[in-house]
């Protein structure tokens, strides 16, 4: 069973943001998301766009699937 530091509730911006600043701190981070998708009520229906927002957060290169 993994350790975890910080548990993060919701794939929305928010919830984003800061599992990005937590894990850039050092802490191990679990981010748990209910629906299918991350963003939130930020998200996109023209997913080409919705996968753009991705590298601004930082997110490709630190996302685990």
């Amino acid at each position: 069973m993994a350790d975890w530091d910080t548990i993060v509730i919701g794939g929305g911006l928010a919830g984003l943001a800061a599992a990005t600043w937590l894990g850039r701190a050092g802490q191990r981070v679990l981010l748990v998301e209910r629906g299918r998708e991350l963003g939130g009520r930020a998200r996109s229906q023209l997913e080409e766009r919705a996968r753009s927002i991705t590298p601004v957060l930082g997110q490709e290169r630190d996302l685990e699937i």
